[in-house]
């Protein structure tokens, strides 16, 4: 890849904390007890995206916040490491949350996570982020629900009117109001998701084909908007105005599927900030997250030059490879393709 300099930055509205990282051989049961085999303490969640966008060579803001305690110093030294800027100052007296993350040997993963200082970002504090038209805004479900950010989020949206914005709607997008959903999907520009939230959102049936679950979820939108319902190790789905196809995924052995969806995410966002077009940069975030899941741990993000590297050593061999297709098809999905990811 010839990087080409970036003319915006990745404004990241979502939630930022600590992952407890811990391997397992399996998630015990009920009232037992399991030895780890391996365990780490790293900045997890949006750091993740946070991580892999500068990794592939954007320019970063996270448009959240952070605590002052352990969790917090973790949080603040991570995205100083990246060059990311911080706009909204460190919470006083409240640490940041965690998030403990069971990854057993089959790489399914199991969370519980633990608010703190990244929630309840208000208003005043995201008016002062000075967001610009050439930024690309993405934000999460993690950031819209009432705990979190739906009082002072879509309204800051809303007044970025000329900025592109793309919304990740994590597993918790099915809790947010009826309100805030409407507000933010009329003004989302980019979507992207997972297979199991993308039925959720377009009120689809667990084993519906994605092409159609695509195609369903682009008609929610502003008619310019794409779509992306990420399909693991198969690849993706894109939507826009040239129709509904596949973009082939990079099948990998996977040892941890932590953090894969965000490495997407990310991936994703410096191509677009680069001006790739939807398709390139949706391959390109398809080969960082397979690369992603080989390794051990939340931010194992690869660089560009490893990207690269696997982009090369896979040049598509027809058109088959992103194929259009027409909706309605009940036998277009790709899940038959090996994965390497759950659910990201």
């Amino acid at each position: 890849m010839t990087v080409t300099p970036q003319s915006g930055r990745l404004v990241y509205a979502g939630s930022v904390i600590v992952d407890i990282g811990v391997a397992v051989p399996a998630v015990p049961r009920p009232g037992a007890e399991v030895l780890a085999t391996h365990a780490e303490i790293t900045a997890g969640g949006g750091a993740n995206t946070l991580i892999a966008a500068a990794r592939d060579g954007a320019a970063t803001v996270y448009a959240g916040r952070y605590g002052t305690g352990p969790f917090g110093t973790i949080v603040a030294d991570a995205l100083d490491d990246i060059g990311c800027e911080t706009p909204i100052p460190a919470v006083a007296e409240r640490d940041s949350g965690y998030c403990v993350v069971m990854v057993d040997d089959s790489a399914e993963r199991t969370f519980i996570t633990v608010d703190g200082a990244e929630a309840g970002v208000s208003s005043s504090e995201l008016a002062a982020i000075d967001v610009r038209d050439d930024d690309l805004v993405a934000v999460t479900g993690y950031v819209l629900t009432p705990a979190t950010g739906a009082e002072s989020v879509p309204a800051w949206l809303e007044s970025l009117p000329s900025t592109r914005v793309l919304l990740d709607p994590a597993p918790v997008f099915g809790s947010v109001s009826a309100d805030v959903r409407r507000r933010v999907l009329a003004r989302t520009d980019v979507l992207t998701a997972n297979a199991t939230e993308a039925r959720e959102l377009a009120a689809a049936d667990e084993d519906a084909p994605l092409v159609d679950v695509a195609t369903r979820l682009r008609g929610m939108l502003r008619p310019e908007a794409v779509v992306l319902v990420r399909d693991g190790g198969a690849g993706c789905w894109v939507a826009d105005g040239a129709g509904t196809r596949a973009v082939a995924g990079f099948p990998q052995r996977a040892v941890d599927t932590t953090g894969a969806g965000d490495t997407h995410l990310g991936v994703l966002c410096a191509a677009l900030l680069r001006g790739d077009s939807i398709d390139a940069a949706a391959r390109r975030a398809n080969a960082a997250a397979a690369i992603s899941v080989t390794r051990r741990g939340p931010a194992t993000s690869p660089d560009a030059r490893e990207t690269d590297t696997l982009l090369a050593t896979h040049l598509p061999a027809s058109d088959d490879s992103d194929r259009r297709l027409e909706t309605g098809n009940p036998n277009s999905d790709a899940t038959a393709a090996p994965r390497s990811e759950r659910a990201e």
